[in-house]
């Protein structure tokens, strides 16, 4: 299992291809988020058809911060790199349609929740997807602080859900990682931490992954 995902959160294509090829050879699976200004105030790069022509061997999984998710789906899985879609439970009315949409493209689901969403609101669908994403910020802008309310989330799904992929998305660097790994998490998604420090992605990879295989020793 990938315990460090990689996530892009950019405004042009030029930097997104940048940093797809600088994890090249990293790992096997990215996060591409995408925002609609509606659902988050940010909007960033993330055109299909622009990331559709990138030959890689990386895949994605889609993260999708955005209103009304399922009208997403048919475009992002049309890119054969793309895995994994992501959806939040607070951007629909009707989180099964999305499921639904998702699995008949044959994607895998992963539900996500923003810090303030009381768990109560995913446990009735968590039977039905593939992983969790639980949000250490507000989703929308890299380079925020993180919410330690996100770890009692964590800690609370790890001892209800024993083999249930947690992935921790927003915040995490090397004073979060290992709190959130202690915590029952089994996957970091990070942006800011890999890709806008002085060290190569290479190193801040491994740097993460280290605290990963601590919790997994002890």
């Amino acid at each position: 299992m990938q315990r460090v995902i990689p996530a892009i959160l950019v405004y042009d294509s030029i930097e997104f291809r940048r940093r797809i090829r600088a994890v090249e050879g990293l790992v096997p699976l990215v996060q591409i988020d995408v925002t609609d200004g509606k659902f988050v105030h940010y909007d960033n790069f993330a055109d299909p058809k622009d990331i559709r022509g990138i030959r890689t061997p990386i895949k994605y999984e889609i993260h999708l911060m955005t209103e009304s998710p399922e009208r997403l789906i048919p475009r992002w899985a049309s890119i054969p790199n793309v895995s994994r879609i992501v959806f939040h439970i607070e951007a629909t009315a009707d989180p099964e349609r999305v499921i639904r949409a998702i699995r008949k493209r044959k994607r895998e689901v992963g539900l996500a929740l923003n810090p303030t969403t009381p768990l109560s609101k995913i446990t009735p669908h968590i039977p039905l997807v593939d992983f969790v994403v639980v949000l250490g910020v507000t989703p929308g802008r890299s380079g925020q602080p993180f919410q330690p309310r996100a770890l009692k989330k964590v800690r609370s799904l790890r001892r209800r859900y024993p083999n249930l992929e947690i992935e921790v998305d927003g915040g995490v660097n090397s004073h979060t990682a290992p709190g959130i790994f202690s915590a029952g998490a089994t996957a970091v998604a990070a942006a800011t931490s890999i890709f806008q420090t002085p060290d190569p992605p290479a190193a801040n990879i491994r740097k993460l992954e280290r605290f990963a295989m601590m919790r997994k020793s002890h």
